[in-house]
C-alpha cells in the first residue's frame, strides 16, 4: 500500500463523514418511514398497497437521476476546485430539473390511462417527483462540498415540512393526502438547498452539453445497472401487485418498514464514502477494496444486531406501528431480516465499483440478481403467497451480494501500484535481455 493510500485509510475525519452521512439518512428515512406508518395506521393495507406502488415509481425515478446524474457529478468533481464543482452542480441542477418534470408529468399521464391501484399510485405521486429528485441532489451536491451539517439541516427540513402539514392531510384522510404532505417536505428542501449552496439552473444547451460529454459515459453504465437491480426489487413490486393484490402488497411494504432503521445504514456509508473511496483509488486500490470490505463488515454487523431484536419481537413491533390489522403478516419477518442480511454485505463493493469507473461489474452483478429475483419470486409467490414472495426477494439480494464480491477483486491496480507494477516489468524485461545477451 502506498504512502499517500494509508493516510487515507487512516484519515481520522473519514469516521465524522460517516456520522454525518448516518445523521442525514436518519432525517432522509424518516420521512419515507413515517409515510408508510400513517399511511398503513390511518388508511389500512390495501390504500398501504397503494402508496407503496407510487413509491416505488418514486425510488425508480430517484435512482436514475442517480445513476445517469448525481453520482457521476459526484465522481467527474469531487477533485475540482470549488468554482469548477459549482459549475458542474449549476448544469446537473438543470438536468435533475428537467427529467422531474418529465418523469412527473409521464407518471400523472400513465395514471389516468391505467386506472386501478397502479394508477393510482402513479397520480398521487407524479406532482411532487421533481421536488423529490432535486432535493436528493442537493443531499450529494452538499456532502461532496463538505457541507455536511447543511446536509444534515437539508433533509430534516422535510420532516418538518412534513409534520406541519400532517395535521391538514389527517383531516382530509386520504391517499393524496398523506402523500401531499410529504411532497410538501420534499419542497421545502428544495428552497433551503438553493439558499444552502448558491448553485442555481444553468442553461440548458451548456447542461445538455456537459451531461453528454461528462456524464453519459459514466452514467450509462451506473443507469444499466440501476435498471438492472430495480427490475428484481422495485419492478417485482408491480408483477406481485395482481398476483397477490393490494392488501398483501400492503403488508409486504409495511414488514420492509419495519427494518426502515436499516435503511440508513446504506445511505450514510454511500454519501460521504463514495468521494472518500474515490479519492482512495486514485492512490491506491488496494485500499480502496479494503475500505470497502471494511464498510461492508460494519453494514452487516450491525444489521445482524437489529434482525435479531426484530426475530424475538417483530410481530409486536409490527402491530405496533401499523395496528392490528397487520399482525397477521408476522411471517413475512423472518424472509425479510435474511434479505436485509444478504443486501447489506454487498453495499461497500457497490461504493468501490462506483469509485472505480467499474460500470460493467455493477451491470453484471445485478443482471444476476434480477434474473433470479424475477424468476424465483413470483413462482415462490403463486405457490405460497406473500411468504414465498419474501423469501424471493431474500435470495434475490443473496445473489447480488455474492456477484459484487466476486466482481470486486478483478480491479485494475492504480496510482502508486500500477507505477510500481510498471517498474516492476521493465525490471523483468530488462533482466530477460540481459539474460539473452
Amino acid at each position: 500500500m502506498s504512502a499517500a493510500g494509508a493516510a487515507v485509510n487512516r484519515n481520522p475525519k473519514a469516521g465524522r463523514k460517516v456520522g454525518w452521512g448516518l445523521a442525514d439518512q436518519v432525517f432522509s428515512s424518516a420521512t419515507n418511514f413515517g409515510l408508510a406508518v400513517i399511511a398503513g395506521r390511518w388508511l389500512g393495507p390495501s390504500a398501504l398497497g397503494v402508496v407503496s406502488l407510487g413509491f416505488s415509481a418514486y425510488v425508480l425515478s430517484v435512482v436514475f437521476q442517480r445513476a445517469l446524474i448525481t453520482e457521476p457529478h459526484t465522481v467527474v468533481s469531487a477533485n475540482l476546485p470549488l468554482e469548477e464543482r459549482k459549475k458542474v452542480s449549476r448544469r446537473a441542477v438543470t438536468m435533475s430539473l428537467t427529467i422531474g418534470i418529465l418523469v412527473g408529468a409521464a407518471l400523472i399521464v400513465s395514471g389516468l390511462f391505467l386506472g386501478g391501484p397502479i394508477g393510482r399510485g402513479f397520480l398521487i405521486f407524479g406532482p411532487w417527483i421533481p421536488f423529490t429528485l432535486l432535493q436528493d441532489l442537493w443531499r450529494y451536491v452538499l456532502f461532496r462540498d463538505n457541507q455536511n451539517f447543511h446536509a444534515v439541516a437539508n433533509d430534516a427540513s422535510w420532516v418538518v415540512g412534513m409534520v406541519v402539514t400532517m395535521p391538514v392531510a389527517y383531516a382530509i384522510h386520504t391517499d393524496w393526502a398523506v402523500v401531499g404532505s410529504w411532497g410538501f417536505g420534499a419542497a421545502v428542501g428544495v428552497v433551503l438547498g438553493f439558499f444552502q449552496t448558491k448553485v442555481f439552473a444553468d442553461r440548458p444547451r451548456g447542461s445538455w452539453s456537459w451531461w453528454h460529454r461528462d456524464a453519459w459515459p459514466l452514467g450509462k453504465w451506473f443507469a444499466l445497472d440501476r435498471l438492472a437491480s430495480n427490475l428484481g426489487t422495485q419492478g417485482t413490486v408491480f408483477i406481485l401487485a395482481p398476483l397477490l393484490g393490494a392488501a398483501a402488497l400492503g403488508g409486504l411494504k409495511a414488514t420492509n418498514s419495519v427494518f426502515a432503521p436499516l435503511s440508513v445504514l446504506g445511505p450514510s456509508i454511500t454519501l460521504p464514502g463514495l468521494p472518500w473511496v474515490t479519492r482512495a483509488y486514485h492512490e491506491s486500490a488496494r485500499a480502496a477494496r479494503s475500505m470497502a470490505a471494511r464498510l461492508s463488515a460494519i453494514v452487516t454487523g450491525l444489521t445482524a444486531l437489529y434482525t435479531v431484536f426484530l426475530a424475538v419481537g417483530g410481530g409486536v413491533v409490527l402491530a405496533f406501528l401499523f395496528g392490528n390489522r397487520f399482525r397477521h403478516f408476522t411471517s413475512l419477518i423472518v424472509p425479510t431480516a435474511i434479505g436485509q442480511l444478504m443486501a447489506a454485505a454487498g453495499i461497500g463493493f457497490v461504493i468501490l465499483l462506483k469509485a472505480s469507473k467499474r460500470g460493467r461489474p455493477l451491470v453484471v452483478a445485478h443482471v444476476i440478481s434480477t434474473i433470479g429475483t424475477l424468476i424465483i419470486t413470483p413462482i415462490l409467490a403463486i405457490r405460497f403467497g406473500v411468504v414465498g414472495a419474501a423469501w424471493g426477494l431474500a435470495i434475490g439480494y443473496g445473489l447480488e451480494s455474492l456477484a459484487l464480491i466476486a466482481l470486486s477483486w478483478r480491479l485494475p491496480k492504480t496510482g502508486s501500484e500500477g507505477e510500481a507494477g510498471h517498474l516492476a516489468e521493465a525490471e523483468l524485461e530488462s533482466s530477460e535481455a540481459t539474460a539473452t545477451t
